[in-house]
C-alpha cells in the first residue's frame, strides 16, 4: 500500500510540475508579445520554448538564436523576421507568414510548416529533417544546403529542390499514413 501511495503522490507531483511549466510558457508568450507591442524588436537568444504566440504580429522581429522549441506560432506574422540559427524543434508554424524571413541555419527539426508562406525566405543551411511543408508556398525561397531529410513536401508550391542537401524528401500526401513522428 505504501508503494502505491508513493506512486500516486509521484504522479500528482508530475502533473503539478507539467501545469507549472504550461503556465510559465503562457506567461512567457504574453510577456514577449507585450514587449514587442511596446516597440522592442531585438529578442536575440530569447527562450520562448512552448510559448503560445499563435496569430501574433511579429513583423521584422529579431529572434536570431532564440529557442522556440514547441512554440505555437500558427498563423503568426513573421514577415522579414530574423530567425538565423533559431531553434524551432517541433514548433507549429502552420499558416504562418514567413515571407522574406531569414532562417539561415535555423533548426526546424519536426517543425510543422503546413500552409506556411515562405515566399522569398532564406533557408540556406537550415536543418529541417522530418519537417512538414505540405501546401507551403516556397516560391523564391532559397533552400541551398538545407537538410530536408525525410521532410514532407506534399503539395508545396514552387519548391526548388535542386540545391537541397541530403534530400530524402517525401513528396506524398501527409494525410496518408506515414512513419513521421508526432509533433507533440
Amino acid at each position: 500500500m505504501t508503494t502505491l501511495r508513493a506512486y500516486c503522490e509521484s504522479q500528482r507531483e508530475q502533473t503539478r510540475e507539467k501545469a507549472r511549466i504550461a503556465r510559465r510558457a503562457i506567461e512567457r508568450g504574453q510577456e514577449f508579445i507585450a514587449r514587442y507591442q511596446a516597440g522592442e524588436r531585438d529578442f536575440c537568444g530569447e527562450n520562448l520554448e512552448r510559448s503560445d504566440l499563435h496569430g501574433a504580429d511579429l513583423n521584422s522581429v529579431n529572434l536570431c538564436g532564440a529557442n522556440l522549441s514547441k512554440a505555437d506560432l500558427r498563423g503568426a506574422d513573421l514577415r522579414g523576421a530574423d530567425l538565423i540559427g533559431a531553434v524551432l524543434h517541433r514548433a507549429d508554424l502552420c499558416g504562418a507568414n514567413l515571407s522574406k524571413a531569414d532562417l539561415r541555419g535555423a533548426d526546424l527539426y519536426v517543425a510543422s510548416l503546413r500552409g506556411a508562406d515562405l515566399r522569398g525566405a532564406d533557408l540556406r543551411g537550415a536543418n529541417m529533417p522530418w519537417a512538414s511543408l505540405h501546401e507551403a508556398d516556397l516560391r523564391g525561397a532559397d533552400l541551398r544546403g538545407a537538410n530536408m531529410e525525410e521532410a514532407v513536401i506534399g503539395a508545396a508550391k514552387g519548391a526548388n529542390l535542386s540545391d537541397i542537401q541530403e534530400a530524402q524528401v517525401d513528396r506524398s500526401d501527409p494525410m496518408e499514413e506515414s512513419d513521421e513522428p508526432d509533433y507533440y
